[in-house]
């Protein structure tokens, strides 16, 4: 997750120097949730206001909400402990 929220901070950079425009949503596939966590965090650490859009890809019962809140919480805890971060913030729906 920590190597996604590093390209969440490219593709941040590639849309502020304008080597690509600003996208109002992303697609990813949902399997384990590293993806879409740490691009969720990455970019709303980057300040970019773009939906995350996961798709499930394998069985519902490994895909849920619970599940991405919770990489979430996790990612962020761990940004906390390394000072990366300061606080907990929203990350990007």
């Amino acid at each position: 997750m920590l190597g996604i929220v590093n390209a969440a901070f490219e593709l941040a950079n590639q849309i502020k120097t304008g080597e690509l425009p600003l996208p109002s949503r992303i697609y990813v596939p949902l399997g384990t949730g590293g993806l879409a966590a740490g691009l969720s965090v990455g970019l709303s650490m980057a300040g970019i206001k773009t939906e995350i859009h996961a798709i499930a890809v394998v069985e519902k019962i490994l895909s849920t909400q619970w599940r991405l809140h919770y990489l979430i919480n996790g990612l962020q805890n761990t940004l906390l402990k390394s000072h990366a971060i300061r606080k907990y913030f929203q990350p990007t729906p």
